[in-house]
């Protein structure tokens, strides 16, 4: 058997692994990259042949990948049944082969995959076709806000006059906390997510009814709130950065006048800052 670098020996055997296919594809793939086989790697003899044996590998590396996508998205694993998603799961995974650091990363285009994967002809009202989709979505921003740098070391929070902009300190921004994901979505998954989450059978489909979600994070607790369009507005142009003025611009826009958006804006943006919704720029820490 000749000897070939180590170097050379690894990068094969990890071609071999984790090529999309299975070791199958993944000898193929190594061959044109290495230039060698199976059998000029792996001794002859033994119960198993070379393939199955590093078949072992690579089923089980799949495996480990798959068990970190279903640990991502449990709910969604239960709506779908175990087989379905298992086999949506393999076919992102093979498509998608994991390329970062972190297996964080790894779920973060299934909910655009499925969207991608929807039957042709498929009615886009259909609230059936869309719940595994818009629920993804939700289990992503669960995890990526539990994930996120939180406000929980930050100071306490301000009165109420110092998000409307009336503070002394006119240098004062008021920002989106960087664990506070916000989405619109066309099913309402809040009381959806609620009923699963007290009993193990799965609640019926909820219609379509545009809603809207913040997700956000307080004392490392993870919670869902339902916005309405003015309050998703807001938030949306002071997580992008803009000033509170082009928020309440933002406000208006969805039918209130300035002096109705100015109101609102009093009455909520205090709760919005103790949900977690909200925060002095100058305590958020660094992304």
């Amino acid at each position: 058997m000749p000897s070939h670098p180590l170097h050379d020996v690894q990068r094969w055997l990890m071609t071999v692994m984790t090529a999309p296919g299975g070791a199958d594809h993944g000898l193929t793939l190594a061959l044109h990259r290495f230039g060698f086989t199976a059998d000029d790697l792996i001794r002859a003899g033994g119960v198993a042949s070379p393939l199955r044996r590093l078949g072992v590998y690579a089923d089980g590396y799949l495996q480990r990948l798959y068990d970190c996508l279903s640990a991502d998205y449990p709910m969604l694993e239960r709506v779908m049944g175990r087989d379905v998603f298992g086999f949506f799961a393999r076919a992102y995974l093979w498509e998608n082969p994991s390329g970062s650091t972190t297996l964080y990363d790894l779920g973060i285009g299934f909910p655009d995959f499925l969207a991608r994967h929807l039957p042709a002809g498929t009615d886009p009202d259909d609230s059936v076709a869309l719940l595994p989709i818009e629920l993804a979505r939700l289990e992503r921003a669960r995890t990526e806000v539990l994930r996120a740098r939180g406000m929980e070391q930050a100071s306490a929070a301000k009165p109420a006059a110092h998000l409307l902009g009336l503070a002394p300190d006119p240098a004062m921004t008021w920002a989106v906390p960087h664990c506070v994901r916000l989405l619109a979505l066309r099913l309402d998954l809040i009381p959806f997510w609620q009923a699963m989450e007290v009993d193990d059978a799965v609640p019926a489909c909820p219609g379509i009814a545009p809603s809207y979600v913040a997700v956000s994070r307080v004392r490392y607790r993870v919670s869902m709130y339902a916005l309405n369009g003015w309050q998703y507005a807001t938030l949306c142009a002071l997580r992008d950065g803009r000033p509170l003025a082009a928020a309440l611009d933002a406000m208006a826009r969805t039918g209130m006048t300035p002096a109705q958006a100015l109101a609102e804006w009093m009455l909520w943006s205090s709760a919005a800052q103790s949900l977690g919704l909200l925060a002095n720029a100058a305590d958020l820490p660094p992304s």
